[in-house]
């Protein structure tokens, strides 16, 4: 068997026997140690399964095991992550009113600088985080900011829940981002890595009640898209 198979059988059987998605493997140097080969041979057994999924590089920090993607929609994630035992779950960092930039007014057809709420919090897997999200609702449909007992639900059910509005349409745009500083920061990984930007407008009656901006590690989730022929 040649030398690279060999440590390439051995991580296998780490993966399926001792590492959980997310756990980082043993270092190159600590496994051409193990087993008297260069570095060279590792990286070669390594990227293998790199290329096949099973394992992630976060550089400069190390190689983890791969975490199954999620999809980038709001109750796809939340079924993704209560399906594997986890709870899913979301953590407020900030809540205030303010005046709406250009952006959150065209989003929401309202006049720049008319009152809306916004909400930030960082979305949770277990105590892992997934994502940055930034709620905008208008102040003159929501009179209140809101309180604790919705600050662990989804947008539509706080809307629903907390106002009486129904979500009845949803508009939703992804694009592929690097992370600034703050975001990376609070996602738990290095400076300048890639992320999933999800811009959510959501509708009642023809009318836009919410719109979320949420940041997403892109090392976690893929888009998915089913979409008709000839679309």
């Amino acid at each position: 068997m040649p030398k690279y198979a060999v440590v390439r059988s051995f991580l296998e059987e780490l993966l399926e026997s001792e590492l959980k998605p997310g756990d980082p493997i043993p270092s190159e140097r600590a496994l051409a140690s193990r087993f008297g080969v260069a570095r060279m041979t590792v990286r070669h057994a390594v990227d293998r399964l790199v290329t096949e999924g099973k394992l992630r590089r976060v550089r400069p920090i190390g190689t983890f095991v791969t975490v199954p993607a999620g999809q980038a929609t709001a109750s796809a994630l939340t079924d993704g992550v209560e399906a594997r035992g986890r709870r899913h779950r979301y953590r407020v960092i900030g809540r205030y009113t303010i005046d709406a930039s250009e952006d959150v007014a065209t989003a929401l057809d309202l006049g720049v600088g008319e009152r809306v709420h916004v909400v930030r919090r960082i979305r949770l897997d277990g105590e892992e985080p997934l994502g940055v999200e930034s709620l905008h609702i208008p102040a003159s449909l929501a009179p209140a900011r809101g309180d604790p007992r919705t600050a662990d639900q989804h947008v539509d059910e706080v809307l629903e829940h907390r106002y009486g509005v129904v979500v009845d349409e949803v508009k939703q745009v992804v694009e592929a981002a690097i992370l600034p500083s703050g975001s990376a920061r609070m996602l738990e990984v290095p400076a300048q890595s890639p992320g999933l930007i999800l811009r959510r407008r959501s509708f009642s009656g023809g009318t836009p009640v919410a719109f979320t901006v949420s940041t997403f590690r892109a090392d976690r989730y893929r888009l998915h898209l089913d979409l008709p022929r000839g679309s």
